[in-house]
């Protein structure tokens, strides 16, 4: 039986544990992984610091040698079929001290990277796959004043989740959860063979991103739904593994919708709604339920672009 090396990641690492969980994956009796930011991991156990394996990565050798930084990533090179040359590249006279150089300057930045959970990751991840335009749900415009108007819309799809949690981290919560189901984390109802970004299955399917992405207060905390695009039926959606995720049709409804920008805080969607549901009441319109908050851009829009909706139902 082959000894494995143990790689000591940090799962929090998006890059980090991309990177090392592809060479798992390439050579998975040759390493054991072990993340330094789980709550049960003990630095001291291995003979190490909390700081140190946070600074650098560290690979435990099968005999017992302990490898950091660079010579972490040769040695792991160097048991991989194919990418043996890079290990012995990496240590060559000229390259190595580059190497080191180059891997100071990643550990200084390393901290500043997408965290697992981030709302930016899980928005990159999304709109790095989708730069063609993004399909919306189909409406009508009924009328239009200067300040909002009344559409009607068709029925839907969509895919939902509730968190526990406050307005503005109930899209971070909630958004990394829905873009696993979209991008192939389901039990696809046809069997098409893919790679997911976040969750590989031998009968997944990936569906393409809509907008917007809808958030509204319950009873339980918030509701989070993505639009499901409109070629697919409650029949041919694939299912969520992720029971967490909730498949709905919605019916068609009737709505005020009133359009603003900024930022996504809950003081500026309070404001906005305050003055929406003011000019509401003035134009005896009745309403029903949850007000619903739509955003249509990725955080890295900038603020005074973005086009952010707030949707009334009528009655």
């Amino acid at each position: 039986m082959t000894e494995k090396s143990k790689i000591f990641v940090d799962g929090n690492c998006v890059v980090c544990s991309w990177e090392i969980s592809h060479y798992k994956r390439k050579a998975p009796d040759l390493f054991d992984l072990v993340d330094i930011s789980s709550k049960e991991f003990d630095a001291k156990a291995y003979g190490l610091t909390p700081e140190a394996v946070n600074v650098d990565m560290h690979v435990l050798t099968p005999s017992g040698e302990l490898k950091i930084g660079v010579d972490a990533f040769a040695h792991i090179w160097s048991r991989i079929q194919g990418l043996k040359i890079f290990s012995h590249l990496i240590q060559a006279p000229i390259v190595y001290p580059v190497s080191k150089l180059g891997y100071k300057i990643f550990t200084l930045i390393r901290p500043y990277l997408p965290k697992k959970n981030s709302l930016l990751l899980a928005f990159l991840l999304v709109y790095s796959q989708t730069v063609m335009a993004i399909e919306e749900p189909k409406f009508i415009v009924e009328s239009k004043t200067d300040t909002y108007e009344i559409r009607k819309y068709e029925p839907v799809l969509v895919a939902e989740t509730i968190v526990q949690s406050d307005f503005e981290n109930a899209g971070n919560q909630s958004f990394r959860i829905l873009a696993d189901y979209i991008f192939g984390y389901n039990q696809s109802q046809t069997k098409i063979s893919m790679t997911a970004p976040v969750s590989q299955k031998q009968e997944s399917q990936k569906i393409a991103m809509t907008a917007p992405v809808s958030q509204q207060k319950s009873t339980n905390g918030f509701v989070v739904q993505f639009t499901m695009p409109s070629e697919f039926t409650i029949e041919t959606l694939p299912k969520p593994v992720d029971p967490r995720v909730t498949i709905k049709k919605l019916p068609a409804k009737r709505v005020a919708v009133l359009r603003y920008s900024g930022r996504w805080t809950e003081s500026n969607y309070n404001e906005h709604l305050t003055e929406f549901n003011e000019t509401l009441r003035k134009n005896n319109l009745k309403t029903v339920g949850e007000p619903i908050l739509n955003r249509y851009d990725p955080p890295f829009m900038p603020w005074f672009l973005r086009r952010n909706e707030i949707w009334i139902e009528l009655k």
